[in-house]
């Protein structure tokens, strides 16, 4: 198994414009030991459609990098299609699938890297075989999910993946303006599910191929890990402090 492009350490650099093809392990690896600025833009991460990935494979994994900015990428065959471990990074119009012969997609995004952020971010048909999976697994606290969508084709079992998967202690979250769809008789299990304290969800939209986890929510005070201001409707003059959820 091999890794296309590997980056030890590095800042102020850009891989853009360009195809990495056929890397069973990880198509792109950045910031094995660290730093700034790694940014990718306009690059397509894949394998043949007959290619099997390796056991752990990842399309593009962020270990430790900051302040990186990511645009579009296509990322195809891998059992994760791209993971972030590091922290306040910018994920920007991120399309990845699968086919069966490549292998499961486990997840699209492993969103494991704090501060980071995720727009119009495209998690396209996770499976799995008869086990979980996800379009966003969130890890972290102060996730960023904003304009995407999941979707299930026919590769997916019917009532088996979740759009956006949230761990225990993967608090503070904002997730909104997402679509959760999926093909008829491949329903997805949860739209959102998880550990949902202080968790901003709101502007989503949910097709009848979802199951649960249609939630729609704005937190309202407390928090503790974070301050979060006290919600207030102002109503002729006179404002009302809402009581935590």
């Amino acid at each position: 198994p091999i890794t296309g492009i590997r980056v030890e350490h590095a800042c102020r650099l850009l891989i853009s414009e360009m195809e990495v093809r056929n890397a069973t392990l990880k198509g792109i690896h950045v910031g094995v030991t660290g730093w700034y600025e790694c940014n990718v833009a306009h690059v397509r991460i894949s394998l043949e459609m007959d290619m099997r990935s390796s056991p752990g494979s990842i399309g593009l994994h962020y270990e430790r990098a900051t302040d990186s900015l990511v645009n579009s990428v296509v990322i195809i065959g891998y059992e994760t299609g791209m993971r972030s471990d590091s922290s306040s990074n910018d994920f920007h119009q991120i399309h990845i699938w699968n086919v069966p012969a490549q292998g499961p997609l486990v997840q699209c995004f492993h969103c494991n890297g704090w501060n980071d952020s995720y727009h119009q971010c495209y998690a396209d048909s996770p499976f799995n075989g008869d086990e979980p999976c996800y379009g966003f697994l969130v890890t972290v606290p102060f996730q960023r999910i904003v304009a995407g969508r999941v979707y299930c084709n026919d590769f997916v079992p019917d009532n088996k993946a979740i759009g956006i998967q949230i761990k225990q202690g993967a608090t503070h979250g904002t997730y909104m303006g997402n679509h959760f769809t999926a093909s008829n008789g491949h329903r997805i299990a949860a739209a959102i599910a998880g550990d949902l304290d202080s968790a901003c969800i709101i502007g989503n939209s949910y097709a009848h191929t979802v199951i649960a986890g249609r939630v729609c929510q704005v937190p309202s005070g407390g928090g503790g890990l974070s301050a979060m201001p006290v919600m207030e409707l102002v109503a002729e003059g006179r404002s009302h402090a809402l009581p935590c959820p």
